[in-house]
């Protein structure tokens, strides 16, 4: 009837209600539907169900597909028809029927968790076949880009925000563009400290120049871009040419396929083939995906990081479905061979590495200049090299898919419907937490960043939801009731919010008092972790008489990591060990062994080291301990026998020989950030 009686909007009121004259006639005012109605353009704007048509939504929510580019740029604009805020997967529209889906999250929306299973069965079907997720969110559907003529200065604007004893600017295969690097973003001028978040890189050829690909998480994108600019922007006698900061055009998307027959998945539905591409200088060492797919466990062979590029071919089974052989490929003489080739093939690759110099390093060019062509490349995933034999590092061993995002869907759904299993945040954070030693989860695993600070204090709408999806999804189970609960408070948390954003600006003193009560007024299953009384024991806070927490003024927290936490790890790798008792497996028994019970009060100790050993041990941690210029923590992952389970947000303390009664000068150790009962140990 509105609508009926007026066709260009409800007029505009006054403050005292009244209608101004002329508003009716113009259609100004109106409320958001009546807006619909409005003309775009001398064309009136289409109807609901034009707009919700599944291509006029996809279009929509392109956004990050057509950026608007940078002043350095001469991309054209961005689409018009990109009009909605929050971006889509390129599948998103086949996750909404199976997958819980995120509200509005970092500007995405993420399938989180399948809605017909949990995570244990995922890490079950990985250990069987394997997974495939859409992962373009993770990496903000693009890339921060570096361009100059020279490689040197590239390294030289990287150690600024990196590190220059970082890892992979002294890799030469990283820098040629045959691997994918590791590392992290820092403060300018703050490292070790001041860490931003992890990062991954990707150095190509483009334009005719040199680029690096910095590949992040999305909620640190904007800082990221910010620090590398203000990097890049400071004058050094280190760099000289001039150092762009861009971004990849037309978008990326990242297809993660791991589990233990990723290879013969990828082979069968995408059918690979290898681009013509030999190394400078080594013209004998020219490798492709016609080797590598002849060895299904090719996956587990190549270093982590080594980028194939190929052309991909996505077979759509539709609706003939797939017979799937459960059955493990023979190891003939052929597959040995083929694994022989890859290995040379990886020794070939270092000696390349050893002998070429860095003014002589010359990457692939990866990426066309014309925004539409499509591109796509295979990097392997096996993180810190893992031991890919072992059963529980099944599920994060594969391949990532680097490709357009044009042919992101097609890939997505020819790997689904040839047997694969399609998985979501929680999955592969379980599968992370399953691995051997576990993946660092961003931010769950960084509480020395201001992400990390937020997802522990337990008052962010979204790291809730993420937090979430990690804690409930490694119980191994379906979690659909908490997780409802936890994104319903989300939404009205931002739609209040938004509503007293909204107020007029004479009560912008009271606003601001409303929108604190709103956010802290909510129930919150999370409480925040003190992870500054852990390396500040005596820390209280005077007034209140309570352990000071995230959040709180003067809080410094600092994590040991990489190579400067490796003397630490292997201090307490030598404290000690314990003897596993062997079970008699010639002794029949009648019914099933049940688990032993074991006293809650009864404390478990490591054998005592020898006096030498001891002595050592001791002088050794003395030197470490001497060695700290400042409190930090360090990340370590404890196994337990037995019974028992560790639940995140506990805390532990010293062991004073009697657990009734605590000692009065006892502090605490450390925090769980996560714990699963494994399924594959």
């Amino acid at each position: 009837r509105r609508r009926h009686r007026f066709p260009n909007g409800l007029p505009a009121t006054d403050d005292g209600g009244a209608s101004i004259k002329g508003s009716e006639k113009d259609g100004v005012g109106g409320t958001v539907e009546d807006a619909a109605d409005t003309k775009i353009d001398g064309r009136k704007r289409p109807c609901r169900r034009a707009r919700r048509k599944p291509a006029a939504l996809r279009a929509a929510h392109r956004g990050w597909q057509t950026q608007p580019p940078s002043e350095s740029s001469s991309s054209p604009p961005a689409s018009p028809t990109c009009t909605a805020s929050t971006n889509w997967v390129e599948t998103h529209l086949w996750h909404t029927k199976r997958f819980h889906m995120s509200p509005p999250m970092f500007g995405w929306s993420i399938p989180l968790v399948h809605a017909g299973r949990g995570t244990a069965a995922a890490l079950r079907l990985a250990h069987d076949n394997c997974t495939v997720q859409d992962a373009s969110w993770s990496i903000d559907g693009g890339a921060t880009t570096l361009s100059s003529s020279s490689v040197s200065d590239l390294i030289a604007v990287l150690g600024r925000v990196c590190g220059r004893q970082a890892e992979f600017l002294a890799d030469k295969l990283v820098l040629s563009g045959l691997r994918w690097g590791g590392g992290t973003i820092h403060r300018l001028g703050a490292y070790p400290l001041g860490v931003i978040g992890p990062a991954r890189f990707l150095f190509c050829r483009h334009n005719d120049e040199f680029c690096v690909g910095i590949f992040v998480h999305p909620a640190i994108r904007g800082d990221v871009v910010s620090v590398v600019a203000d990097a890049a922007a400071e004058s050094d006698v280190e760099v000289e040419g001039n150092v762009k900061v861009d971004q990849i055009e037309s978008g990326v998307a990242l297809v993660q396929v791991r589990g233990t027959r990723a290879t013969e998945a990828i082979k069968r539905s995408l059918q690979p083939t290898s681009r013509p591409s030999r190394l400078p200088g080594k013209t004998s060492i020219s490798f492709g995906w016609e080797k590598i797919g002849s060895s299904p466990r090719s996956h587990r062979t190549i270093p982590h990081g080594t980028v194939i590029p190929v052309d991909l071919d996505p077979i759509l089974m539709g609706s003939k479905g797939y017979e799937d052989d459960q059955t493990s490929p023979a190891r003939d003489d052929a597959t040995e061979k083929v694994e022989n080739d890859i290995l040379s093939y990886v020794e070939g690759l270092s000696e390349y590495a050893a002998s070429i110099a860095v003014k002589d390093i010359l990457p692939a060019s990866y990426f066309s200049s014309d925004g539409g062509s499509c591109f796509s490349m295979l990097i392997s995933h096996r993180p810190q090299n893992l031991n890919s034999q072992l059963k529980h590092n099944a599920a994060v061993c594969g391949w990532d898919i680097l490709c357009s995002p044009g042919i992101a869907n097609d890939i997505f759904l020819s790997l689904n419907h040839s047997g694969t299993c399609a998985i979501g945040l929680a999955e592969e954070a379980s599968a992370a937490l399953e691995a051997e030693p576990p993946i660092p989860i961003f931010p769950r695993d960084y509480p020395d960043t201001a992400c990390g600070q937020t997802y522990w204090s337990g008052r962010d709408t979204d790291w809730n939801v993420v937090r979430c999806c990690l804690e409930h999804g490694a119980t191994g189970g379906r979690f659909k009731t908490q997780l409802k609960r936890i994104m319903k408070a989300a939404v009205l948390t931002k739609g209040n919010a938004n509503a007293e954003a909204g107020k007029d600006s004479s009560d912008a003193d009271g606003n601001d008092d409303a929108t604190t009560d709103t956010k802290s007024s909510w129930y919150s299953p999370f409480r925040p972790i003190p992870w500054s009384s852990i390396t500040t024991p005596n820390a209280e806070d005077e007034h209140e008489g309570k352990m000071v927490g995230i959040g709180s003024t003067g809080d410094s927290v600092e994590v040991v990591r990489g190579a400067y936490g490796a003397p630490f790890v292997q201090a307490l790798h030598d404290s000690g060990h314990f003897v596993i008792a062997e079970h008699n497996e010639g002794r029949r028994r009648k019914r099933r062994p049940h688990r032993r019970v074991r006293p809650p009060q009864e404390a478990v100790q490591s054998n005592p080291l020898a006096r030498d050993a001891a002595t050592r041990h001791k002088n050794m941690c003395q030197t470490l301990l001497s060695s700290l210029s400042l409190p930090a923590m360090l990340r370590c992952h404890v196994y337990v026998e037995g019974r028992g389970t560790f639940d995140p947000q506990a805390t532990i303390y010293q062991y004073a020989g009697d657990v009734e009664v605590l000692a009065d000068d006892c502090f605490m150790l450390g925090c769980v950030v996560s714990g699963a009962f494994s399924t594959s140990r």
